[in-house]
């Protein structure tokens, strides 16, 4: 269920930088995934999206290991993007440490209530 909403069903994407012409290069990764990210809103509606993972918040918000592990549960602008992005754990690190299902799932409410946004 979509928070506060609709039921709906998640779509993740996952990116392959080789093919998308920007492997070993932040800033070219950056504007390659807030491209395809702006081309893919073009047919959606989304409130926000949600980062899973130091990765992704190390290449659209240029987040180093101690920044994503002192993240907030808050919903972070980007230039040239909308909607806002939440960060949060990746399913990698659900898995090995199933305690961050509810650190994720916290994060995720916190981050939709009035205060959070």
């Amino acid at each position: 269920f979509a928070l506060g909403g609709a039921r709906v069903a998640a779509r993740p994407l996952r990116f392959d930088w080789s093919v998308l012409g920007a492997l070993g290069d932040r800033a070219q990764a950056r504007d390659v995934l807030v491209g395809r990210l702006t081309k893919l809103l073009e047919s959606a509606t989304v409130d926000e999206l949600v980062l899973m993972g130091a990765g992704p918040a190390a290449v659209l918000l240029d987040w180093d290991a101690e920044r994503f592990a002192g993240r907030g549960a808050r919903v972070q602008r980007i230039a040239g993007l909308e909607p806002g992005v939440l960060v949060t754990v990746s399913c990698a690190q659900m898995l090995e440490d199933p305690v961050q299902k509810r650190v994720a799932w916290e994060e995720l409410l916190r981050a939709r209530s009035p205060h959070g946004t």
